[in-house]
């Protein structure tokens, strides 16, 4: 008991910190600036909050699967699941952040009302969240935490504290809550990287070029598509849904083209797997007609 004790405490501290320096950027933004630019920054942080906690709930389902395979010393095997994880979880996170960024002047209006205005320039910023944060936290959870190396996941914790808090000082004077929107996205995409360098000197691995920047390149293409057809449309419910459906269709067909969809290789094996036993199937029925 005491020492598992021990070490959930040990992870308690970082979530702690994690929990003040988020609330501290609102309390900032109220002290240094106005309670609107609260009410802006926290609704447009809402948004995202709620695909990161979506798309997240898959490293706490393999998290512990990753401790198996490196309890068991199959490293290879966890570095390349990770990897896996990784590239699928880009090719949904940019498409949704593009999505935000495509859609937030037409369904900001309806769903926040004309109060909320100015989170026109704060959601597109924050929206870049839905990429950088659950890449963090997908090798903190999956890399750093079953290799036991909480040192280094909690010291990333606090710098990334305290790079908020200074350049929230610097930042929200003379931009408001666009000041908080580029220091949160800037410092947890900092983080982001320096994980995804630790794992990439680890085990030589990390997101697929190919296909992150080909998402990249598409999700732009969707924005700007999602934006040219539907800029004389009225800021409704229906044209948030058209706009979803279309940016879907666009995003879906350009990496299946270019082959940057991550599930084209599942798909092909499945169906390889089901030719086989079709395959063997109709073999055994053969054989026993002939006979």
């Amino acid at each position: 008991m005491w020492h598992a004790l021990k070490s959930s405490a040990v992870l308690f501290i970082p979530q702690v910190a994690i929990i003040l320096y988020t609330n501290l950027n609102k309390t900032m933004l109220g002290t240094l600036g106005n309670k609107t630019f609260v009410g802006v920054f926290s609704n447009a942080l809402l948004v995202t909050t709620f695909f990161i906690t979506l798309i997240s709930s898959v490293d706490t389902v393999l998290m512990p699967h990753a401790t198996r395979l490196f309890s068991q010393n199959k490293h290879d095997a966890g570095y390349v699941m990770i990897q896996r994880v990784l590239n699928s979880e880009a090719y949904f996170t940019i498409a949704i952040a593009a999505g935000i960024i495509a859609l937030s002047d037409k369904l900001i209006p309806w769903f926040f009302g004309s109060s909320f205005s100015d989170m026109n320039t704060v959601l597109p910023i924050l929206g870049l969240l839905v990429v950088v944060i659950p890449g963090g936290m997908s090798i903190s959870r999956q890399y750093l935490i079953p290799q036991d190396r909480i040192k280094e996941y909690n010291n990333s914790v606090y710098l990334e504290a305290i790079i908020s808090v200074l350049l929230n000082f610097i930042l929200i004077p003379p931009l408001g809550a666009v000041g908080a929107a580029i220091v949160s996205v800037s410092v947890e995409a900092l983080i982001w990287l320096i994980r995804l360098w630790d794992f990439w000197k680890k085990a030589h691995l990390g997101y697929s070029r190919w296909q992150f920047i080909v998402n990249t390149l598409t999700g732009i293409i969707m924005i700007l598509v999602i934006k040219c057809l539907t800029t004389n449309m009225s800021a409704t419910p229906t044209t948030t849904i058209i706009q979803a459906i279309l940016g879907a269709l666009v995003y879906l067909l350009l990496t299946t083209i270019l082959k940057a969809n991550p599930a084209l290789p599942l798909l092909k094996q499945f169906w390889d797997d089901f030719s086989k036993k079709r395959n063997r199937h109709s073999k055994i029925y053969l054989h026993k007609y002939i006979i």
